[in-house]
């Protein structure tokens, strides 16, 4: 044993209730800020009819900061405090601790009684079941002939409410369903949700290569219908497929060469 190694198991079972209680009282802080931090976020958001996109652009807190916040990957700044602050004094909302002279940057307690649309506060919670997908490249989704084989070495990932637990995303390319969806967008798929027609889906060719189209059905006959004029429908059956996936939502990015 080194003359240095006893010592150090010395103080850690020495100091190990100490730690833990430590510990314990950092996350109880924690736990407490952020439940401030919703339910006055929950009040700005009722006040802009429970728009979340309206609420984060109003206040300046970005959405997807509000979402790491919210889902306890990044605490509540100093600086974040400041933008809620000053949301909160262009809406003209008044907390309990306006009248003491505190720094701008201590988190004030609001009295969740007097929330007028608690509501607002409990929706933003009740989100709080997002959790991040996988965002997959379109070659390598055109390489998985099931779910099963889809690349898990991705490198980017989204927050979604997506109910599917198989989700995941993935990047278009391509022109053929413009105007409605361009290159670039990101497609959020439903792994065990069966399709229908008229809905949207990513299929997989069992021949290789994956495509997105309106899917139509006639009898035992899947067609599948671009939004482009300058490509032409195409038919097929079942046989054909690896998988087909529905599409439960789209993410586009606005700004566009």
């Amino acid at each position: 044993m080194t003359p240095w190694g006893g010592a150090c198991l010395i103080l850690a079972c020495d100091g190990s209730q100490a730690t833990n209680r430590t510990i314990s009282d950092s996350l109880q802080v924690k736990s407490d800020t952020l439940e401030n931090f919703l339910d006055r976020f929950g009040q700005l958001n009722a006040l802009h009819g429970e728009s979340l996109v309206k609420t984060c652009k109003f206040s300046g807190i970005a959405r997807s900061l509000f979402y790491e916040i919210r889902d306890q990957k990044r605490t509540v700044s100093d600086k974040v405090w400041k933008k809620l602050e000053a949301a909160e004094r262009r809406a003209g909302i008044v907390t309990k601790s306006d009248s003491n002279a505190e720094s701008s940057t201590s988190p004030k307690k609001i009295d969740v009684s007097e929330v007028t649309h608690s509501s607002s506060v409990k929706s933003l919670r009740r989100r709080s079941k997002d959790r991040m997908i996988p965002v997959i490249g379109w070659a390598h989704a055109g390489e998985a002939e099931s779910y099963e084989e889809l690349p898990q070495s991705w490198q980017n990932e989204i927050s979604s409410e997506c109910p599917d637990p198989k989700a995941f995303a993935v990047s278009l390319e391509g022109d053929s369903m413009e105007p409605r969806f361009y290159d670039g967008d990101i497609l959020i798929v439903q792994p065990t949700t069966e399709v229908h027609s008229g809905c949207f889906v990513v299929a997989r060719f069992a021949s290789d290569g994956v495509i997105f189209r309106r899917l139509e059905m006639r009898g035992n006959k899947i067609i599948l219908v671009p939004l482009n004029s300058q490509y032409e429908s195409s038919t097929h059956t079942a046989d054909e497929f690896s998988w087909i996936y529905p599409v439960w939502a789209r993410i586009t990015k606005m700004w566009k060469r």
